[in-house]
């Protein structure tokens, strides 16, 4: 999928700060690289809080990244697998569904020298108007 967004923390040594950095770099990185990419702007929510939105309103792919890496229970998922010597975190933006992109928070397990497997965190549906997230589950 070619707007797949992928961001994996590699090394088990990461800090927490360098991990809610990365979402950032990520984002602009991949703004850089994408020369159709809609200008974006920040504004405030009700809650105060800040959302990129496209010209047209609409709550970017990286934003959406932004938003599910910013939430305590995926920052303690990333805190607790980065830790792990056998798996590694990754959030990506799987696909667009409807009004909502739909991000994938899992970890990829390491169990032997040709085999892993993927183990899901959750999936995050953000409201591509507002921002709003929703669980699968």
């Amino acid at each position: 999928m070619q707007n797949k967004r992928k961001l994996v923390a590699f090394a088990s040594a990461l800090t927490m700060v360098s991990i809610t950095l990365v979402p950032t770099t990520f984002a602009g990185e991949a703004a850089k690289m994408n020369s159709s990419a809609a200008k974006t702007t920040s504004t405030k929510t009700a809650t105060g809080a800040k959302t990129s939105k496209t010209a047209s309103g609409k709550i970017t792919e990286a934003k959406a990244l932004d938003l599910v890496m910013a939430m305590p229970d995926v920052k303690q998922f990333f805190k607790n697998v980065t830790k792990s010597k056998v798996a590694k975190p990754v959030i990506d933006v799987d696909r667009k569904e409807g009004n909502a992109y739909v991000v994938h928070v899992y970890e990829v397990v390491n169990d032997g020298p040709e085999t892993s497997h993927t183990a899901t965190k959750n999936w995050y549906y953000v409201d591509i108007n507002t921002g709003k997230i929703t669980t699968e589950f």
